[in-house]
């Protein structure tokens, strides 16, 4: 069975925690796809503390419902495979798909400093635009206006972090200067943690008082997004959002996709089920459709596919199965045959020859920006999370959809430079998120979750790869097989885990 590595994990982890269930409790406990099963162990063990060793059905019931856990309102059935979609309504209203942003190719990143500079002095400026455009940011001063001024002057300045020394002392810099900003130890709580979430190459606008020529921080604004009404389709139509497919690995979940591709033709579920599919007109995915050869030491061990093109024609052929009223968009991520720095352009012809046959498919950059109906999704495969779990307090790998939000706040979709994310720095700054979008849509990091920030919709979309055996040495638990579902007219997005009766028997 293919949930081996998950069931072992999660006896390792309840082990630990000095905890025992027999199997029929830890086959109710897997069923729950949707759930982060390390995150929710976690969450069990506080709740009972020490007050029992063994661990029953009843209590994780209990704990489910103090957890917020709600099953998902539409699923398959393996026991119901008679009916299909018959009257699609999808198929009958006209794809409206507007490329708003994509690249259509890059050089190969120079190392050239001069050109890092221009680089970040492009960032710098954008995204001062963006905070000079708040109402809360004005009369702001430059590092060299702001040595200047006399003792207790209040002032604003819109900086970039050059180093977070301390949890109290933070360099920033402006294209003029450089200067120290002091987060007092009396700061409130508010205060402290904006600077807590501080972290190199962030532009933000800090308000400070000048006391015996230091800068005490009273306030720090990021550009963030602006309040604003979302788009909504006049067309009553769903997108499904996935990511991470892997084709290749000898982790690919197929025997689950191939449920998920039944899905979309209608063979499973019940009528409403079938309904909903009728309604599907994208499938979007966020990067990493295959897994690619070389991406690390000793991959080979773990390809069913050890030849990158061939992995993209059985990628070809999973996505022929998919109706062809329903478009598919897809973005590259760090697993594809592409370069690999940010912005990355889409997969070129070479490899993506049999996905081009199919005329439903549309190959964009990592990032992308698109319309469907008027609605904005922001699609990029979001490699810079791992940066911001390794630096940013409160951000790591089990809540993508917190550090996704992180990126809203910045605008910006690979804030640090210099970390795990390679970035491009030959010509101007293309991360930067210069239009506020409805629908915020990545993967990369395996864990599903969804989430809203300021109005906008934020999914991780989780991937279709088990454990493999570097993650299960780390700890680290995918969520597989669960998609999102986003109704593009009042923008109410689903989540849709394969259960596991259908998804291990099916």
């Amino acid at each position: 069975m293919e949930n081996e590595e998950e069931k072992r994990f999660i006896l390792e982890k309840l082990s630990k925690k000095g905890f025992v269930v027999d199997s029929s409790t830890l086959d109710y406990l897997i069923s729950k796809r949707s759930l982060n099963y390390s995150e929710f162990i976690d969450y069990v063990a506080d709740r009972i503390g020490s007050s029992t060793v063994f661990i029953s059905e009843k209590t994780l019931e209990e704990a489910l419902k103090g957890y917020g856990y709600e099953e998902p309102k539409i699923g398959f059935s393996s026991a119901d495979t008679s009916g299909e979609v018959t009257n699609s309504e999808a198929a009958s209203i006209a794809s409206n798909l507007k490329v708003l942003f994509s690249i259509e190719r890059a050089s190969k990143p120079s190392d050239d400093v001069e050109s890092k500079r221009a680089y970040l002095a492009d960032r710098f400026r954008k995204l001062e635009r963006i905070l000079r455009s708040r109402l809360d940011v004005v009369g702001v001063s430059s590092i060299v206006e702001a040595r200047r001024a006399p003792d207790k002057t209040k002032l604003k300045i819109i900086a970039m972090v050059l180093e977070v020394k301390t949890e109290n002392y933070i360099l920033i810099e402006d294209l003029q200067g450089w200067a120290n900003v002091i987060i007092p130890q009396s700061a409130s709580k508010d205060l402290k943690s904006k600077a807590s979430k501080l972290h190199p190459d962030l532009v933000a606008c800090f308000e400070v008082v000048v006391l015996g020529g230091k800068f005490i921080c009273l306030d720090i604004i990021l550009p963030d997004l602006p309040d604003s009404k979302p788009n909504k389709s006049p067309e009553h139509v769903c997108a499904v959002l996935i990511s991470d497919l892997h084709v290749g690995s000898s982790y690919f979940m197929d025997k689950a996709f191939q449920l998920f591709l039944k899905w979309l033709n209608g063979k499973v579920g019940g009528p409403e089920t079938r309904k909903v599919v009728g309604e599907v007109k994208y499938v979007i995915i966020a990067g990493d459709l295959v897994d690619g050869v070389g991406v690390y030491p000793q991959q080979e061990k773990e390809l069913a596919i050890k030849d990158v093109r061939t992995q993209y024609k059985k990628a070809a052929e999973l996505l022929r199965q998919i109706p062809e009223h329903v478009e598919i968009i897809i973005i590259p991520g760090n697993h594809d045959a592409t370069l690999k720095a940010l912005p990355q352009p889409p997969i070129p012809d070479e490899y993506s020859a049999p996905l081009l046959d199919s005329e439903n498919i549309t190959l964009l950059s990592n990032p992308s920006l698109v319309s469907l109906h008027g609605v904005k999704f922001l699609l990029t495969h979001g490699t810079s999370l791992e940066d911001l779990a390794n630096r940013v307090p409160g951000l790591d790998y089990s809540n993508p959809h917190l550090a996704m939000s992180h990126l809203l706040a910045v605008r910006h979709l690979a804030p640090i430079y210099g970390g795990r994310t390679p970035i491009n720095t030959d010509g101007e700054d293309m991360l930067v998120i210069t239009e506020r979008p409805d629908v915020f849509h990545a993967g990369h990091v395996h864990v599903y979750k969804v989430g809203e920030y300021r109005g906008v919709i934020v999914a991780n979309t989780g991937c279709w790869q088990r454990m493999t055996p570097y993650q299960q040495a780390l700890g680290y638990v995918p969520t597989p097989g669960i998609f999102s579902l986003v109704h593009l007219d009042s923008l109410r997005i689903e989540t849709v885990p394969i259960l596991a009766e259908a998804m291990w028997h099916a």
